[in-house]
């Protein structure tokens, strides 16, 4: 159903979808969206949805959501007041916008320039208009990245490393570019911080194949974090990702057999280098635009919740795979970052030390359908 479901968003971008979300009471998915009840019906009807999901009207669309908090936040999440956005979590139909502020810049109550200033921002280009839009602090979010020892595999997963520098990022899909049928690797845009044709290779051995970052997206448009890799080690990958604990020997390989869409209720597994498979993480909310210090802001981002509370992802799962276990694996997304990291971690230790590996129950990924917008095939097994 979900798959089906992120087919027709793919296809039919004037539904205007804001967000899914998934009602347990009766089984079938709220669809969020913009189009009148006609058009959408005609649209579930020719995917085949019909009694499967249910229209609610919205305010925003997805995009119209990120371009609001793109006109929030900036180039870089910084006001004018001193304040810096950390995050904005618009409703799932998008008349509402929660804006939250560094919490290490906090007073004792928020500032009126700092108030006025997101308020004007929101107005500013009419995106706002008929947006309530509310403003709190908050603890900033951490990218989720680090450096690792080798574990070589030509599977989603496995470690990568910056050639030439002490750091490192997990491998996420195997797409292939539909313009040209050239193959790439789809993984975290802030694993390179979009210095382009950055060299990477898989573990920290020399001599593995080698493959250079890009940007997916063009200049100007709003970007998920997401980004490709061509070359060598992108030839070489398979459609099929670890899953197990952060070992090779601890971990089998199985099949991707395809994608679907990210569900408001729905649960995800998360498969990062660091951390090893965790599961039972509880998508929250859709749509944020989430601002990591020193890195760009990234809209279309996804919050999860570890169901029983324990760290789900860290340092070093950046660009790894979240699927989904419905009926086989479909890949869901890409690990962005998390909130409220410790020192407490699964898999490699975790450290108090500044600069040591940080993890968390509160996890944040990129939606594979950013990458799919942008020009990009999934590579699977049916």
């Amino acid at each position: 159903m979900t798959q089906a479901l992120l087919e027709a968003s793919l296809t039919s971008p004037d539904l205007g979808i804001s967000a899914v979300e998934w009602l347990p009471e009766t089984g079938k998915l709220a669809v969020y969206a913009t189009a009148d009840e006609a058009t959408f019906a005609a649209a579930m009807s020719e995917a085949k949805l019909d009694g499967a999901v249910e229209h609610r009207p919205a305010v925003l669309d997805a995009i119209g959501k990120a371009e609001l908090a793109n006109d929030i936040v900036g180039t870089n999440g910084k006001l004018g007041s001193g304040d810096r956005v950390v995050e904005v979590e618009p409703s799932l139909d998008g008349s509402e916008v929660r804006v939250v502020l560094d919490e290490s810049n906090r007073g004792r109550t928020i500032s009126a320039d700092a108030r006025s200033e997101i308020s004007a921002k929101a107005k500013a280009k009419g995106k706002g208009k008929g947006v309530t839009v509310t403003v709190e602090y908050g603890a900033a979010a951490q990218p989720a990245l680090r450096n690792h020892a080798a574990n070589p595999s030509t599977y989603s997963g496995a470690v990568m490393t910056r050639v030439g520098a002490n750091s490192a990022c997990t491998t996420g899909y195997r797409m292939t570019q539909t313009s040209g049928n050239v193959p790439v690797m789809g993984s975290a845009h802030h694993c390179h911080a979009g210095v382009e044709g950055q060299s990477w290779k898989y573990t920290t051995v020399d001599g593995y194949p080698v493959a250079k970052a890009y940007s997916a997206y063009g200049a100007g448009l709003s970007n998920g974090d997401v980004s490709v890799w061509k070359g060598p080690m992108a030839d070489h990958m398979l459609p099929g990702i670890f899953i197990g604990d952060h070992t090779v020997s601890g971990s089998g390989v199985y099949s991707i057999k395809g994608a679907i869409h990210s569900v408001v209720g729905a649960n995800v597994c998360y498969s990062g280098s660091f951390s090893g498979t965790v599961c039972s993480n509880t998508i929250m909310a859709t749509g944020l635009t989430v601002c990591y210090t020193g890195l760009p802001c990234y809209n279309n981002i996804v919050r999860t919740q570890q169901a029983t509370g324990i760290p789900a992802l860290g340092n070093g799962d950046s660009g790894g795979p979240v699927y989904s276990t419905s009926s086989g694996i479909y890949a869901t997304g890409i690990i962005s970052g998390m909130s409220n990291g410790t020192a407490t971690c699964t898999g490699e230790p975790g450290s108090s030390a500044t600069g040591g590996r940080k993890c968390s129950a509160t996890g944040l990924y990129a939606p594979i359908a950013e990458l799919m917008t942008a020009g990009y095939g999934l590579n699977y097994i049916p």
